[in-house]
């Protein structure tokens, strides 16, 4: 997190006071993993050092194409863009919906607040195509799955041998025929 301490310093007479305020947009994380067909929210807030602040815009961009605009006083406007239909803002929170592997890349998140100025922080969006932290099977569980696999055949074969040394070279299948 980036901050910015500004200080003005009021020289009159003898005295000078100083003011300091600290204010910066706040990206909960900049790295956010988003998985295919689901639902992804890129979290972005502006915390203001003072209570006197106006924010004058919010706009997002992704890849350097800004893809929603806000103003308090006209609105919420979404651009034209593969996201546009699946786009919506949440506070300062940009949410994607029916996440794509396209969406994959960088999306900056500019505040324009009176009287500070501008902030902006960026987060990559990593879209992968399914969970993770699917673990591979343990040795012991393949081993018992193989050892029951060949124990089985083994049961199958003896029943067989059985089977056709008791009735005489006669098969199974000539057997229900008969």
């Amino acid at each position: 997190l980036k901050c910015k301490l500004i200080q003005i310093t009021l020289y009159s007479s003898l005295q000078h006071v100083n003011f300091f305020f600290l204010t910066d947009l706040k990206a909960e994380t900049f790295k956010v993993t988003g998985y295919v067909g689901e639902e992804v929210i890129l979290k972005c807030q502006f915390v203001p050092g003072s209570k006197n602040f106006t924010i004058t815009q919010l706009q997002w961009e992704f890849e350097s194409t800004t893809i929603l605009v806000f103003n308090p006083e006209q609105g919420m406007n979404i651009k034209d863009s593969p996201l546009k239909e699946r786009i919506n803002l949440t506070e300062q929170s940009l949410k994607i919906r029916d996440v794509e592997m396209t969406d994959s890349g960088n999306y900056t998140c500019s505040v324009a607040a009176f009287p500070s100025g501008s902030h902006e922080e960026t987060i990559k969006l990593v879209v992968v195509t399914e969970p993770t932290n699917q673990a591979p099977m343990p040795a012991g569980q393949l081993c018992a799955i193989i050892i029951s696999a060949v124990l089985l055949l083994g049961i199958l074969t003896a029943a067989c041998f059985y089977w056709y040394s008791c009735c005489g070279g006669v098969t199974l299948f000539s057997y229900l025929h008969l």
